[in-house]
């Protein structure tokens, strides 16, 4: 695959709006991928998707700025945010923590 300068891998503009590992159809849902270190193109697209636009996700008591996050979301601010916030989502589920980032809080 080729990359371009941020390391996203081939993103694409397919926003179907779902984000779920099987890929398949775009309904507004999105499922969690299970985590564990298995995302997909797919998820790194749903994040990718959204740049300049607000997501939230699940609360996981860590820190403050978790808190903040679960509460009002976050705006994605750049390609390299994206990737950040998949590659994160995918660690923790390596741990057996699911962050679930969604579009609707």
């Amino acid at each position: 695959m080729l990359k371009n300068n941020t390391g996203i891998e081939n993103m694409g503009e397919n926003n179907s709006g779902n984000r779920n590992s099987g890929g398949g159809g775009g309904n507004g849902n999105r499922n969690s991928h299970g985590g564990g270190g298995n995302g997909n193109m797919n998820t790194l697209k749903w994040f990718a998707n959204r740049i300049g636009k607000r997501i939230y996700r699940d609360p996981y008591k860590c820190c403050a700025h978790c808190d903040e996050v679960a509460k009002n979301g976050l705006i994605i601010s750049s390609k390299t945010h994206a990737l950040y916030l998949f590659d994160t989502e995918n660690d923790f589920g390596a741990e057996g923590i699911k962050l679930k980032y969604r579009d609707k809080k």
